[in-house]
C-alpha cells in the first residue's frame, strides 16, 4: 500500500500556524485479525477509537476518544496490553 504524501511547502501560503495539519489515530481491539479463511464472526472487535489533530506547531488542536463494548469478553492479555477492561467498556 502506497501513502500519498505532501511537502509542507505544498500548503496554502495563508495557512495559519494553528490549521490542523496532521490527523493521528489509533484504535484497540480484542485480538489480532484471524485469517481471511476465517468466518467474520471470528474476527477482533474494534473496542476504542482514539484520534488528534495537531497543527503545524506540532501542537494538538482537538482530541476524540470513543469506547465500543464488545459481544466478547476482554482476555486479561487484551486488557494488559491496552489498559481496558470490560467494566470501563
Amino acid at each position: 500500500m502506497q501513502i500519498e504524501t505532501k511537502e509542507a511547502t505544498d500548503q496554502p501560503e495563508t495557512a495559519s500556524s494553528n490549521d490542523p495539519l496532521w490527523l493521528v489515530f489509533d484504535t484497540e481491539t480484542t485480538g489480532l485479525v484471524n485469517p481471511a479463511s476465517s468466518d467474520v464472526r471470528d474476527q477482533p472487535y474494534v473496542i476504542e477509537f482514539a484520534g488528534v489533530l495537531i497543527n503545524r506547531s506540532g501542537d494538538i488542536v482537538k482530541e476524540y476518544e470513543q469506547l465500543f463494548k464488545p459481544p466478547v469478553t476482554l482476555t486479561p492479555k487484551i486488557t494488559e496490553i491496552t489498559g481496558l477492561t470490560d467494566e470501563k467498556l
